[in-house]
């Protein structure tokens, strides 16, 4: 899955549950398995995230994690690894 794809998806999920989330300017970083999805504001990045700020992990196979930002990325990554599995 590519990064455009990634983000489409995410604010196709981020929409059906939450109306109001911010999806105009998102942002996607790269883990080993997918990507971490959030809102891209000036100057943000996962480490500068608002404490609670929620964000999504989405894999290459398409399953969605909705995250905190308040948790370091190794965290969330091992939780949807958890969830989801190691295989791509």
């Amino acid at each position: 899955m590519d990064e455009t794809e990634a983000i489409d998806r995410v604010k196709e999920h981020a929409l059906s549950k939450y109306p109001t989330y911010p999806v105009d300017d998102l942002r996607a970083t790269r883990f080993d398995i997918g990507w971490t999805v959030f809102p891209k504001k000036e100057n943000t990045t996962l480490s500068t995230l608002k404490p609670g700020q929620p964000l999504f992990l989405i894999g290459d196979t398409g399953d969605i994690l909705e995250a905190s930002g308040s948790l370091p990325p190794h965290r969330r990554e091992a939780e949807f690894r958890r969830q989801f599995g190691n295989a791509s």
